[in-house]
Formats: structure tokens, C-alpha cells, sequence
């Protein structure tokens, strides 16, 4: 059995961490620090109010509007490594 050196593997580009995503929050918060209200800023961006208020919400209490972490560890295996199991 032939033994090799385990690679990282890069994790998924997933939709949240993409620029388009994160420059579409920035704009939520925009609105509001000009002073825009919930539902004007739900209908300008055509987005439900309850977005805009988690996205308020988590700039006033972190100070940003990344992705938080997600749980668990990094792939061990790769999916070829998968498909042999």
C-alpha cells in the first residue's frame, strides 16, 4: 500500500463568502446609518425585513457583516479517499 502526504484541500467558495454578498450587506447598513428605515431599505434592495434587521443587528453587535465560522473541523479525505470507503 502506497502511502502519501495528505493534502490540504481548500474549502468551498460558498455563496456567503462571496464579494457580491458581502458588498450586498455592507449596502443594508449603509442604508441604515443614512438613516433609512427597515422597511424602505426591505424595498429598495427587494430583500424581507428580517434580513435587514439581522444584518443591522450583527453590524451594531460585531462590527462587521462577514460570515461567522461554521462548526466542525477541516476534510480529512479527500472525495476520491470518500469514494474507496
Amino acid at each position: 500500500m502506497d502511502i502519501q502526504p495528505r493534502r490540504r484541500v481548500k474549502p468551498p467558495r460558498t455563496r456567503a463568502n462571496r464579494p457580491e454578498v458581502i458588498s450586498h450587506r455592507t449596502r443594508i447598513v449603509a442604508y441604515h446609518e443614512a438613516g433609512k428605515g427597515m422597511r424602505e431599505i426591505s424595498l429598495l434592495l427587494g430583500i424581507s425585513r428580517d434580513t435587514v434587521r439581522l444584518w443591522v443587528r450583527r453590524y451594531q453587535e460585531e462590527s462587521h457583516v462577514l460570515t461567522r465560522p461554521r462548526p466542525g473541523g477541516p476534510r480529512v479525505t479527500t472525495p476520491e479517499e470518500d469514494e474507496l470507503i
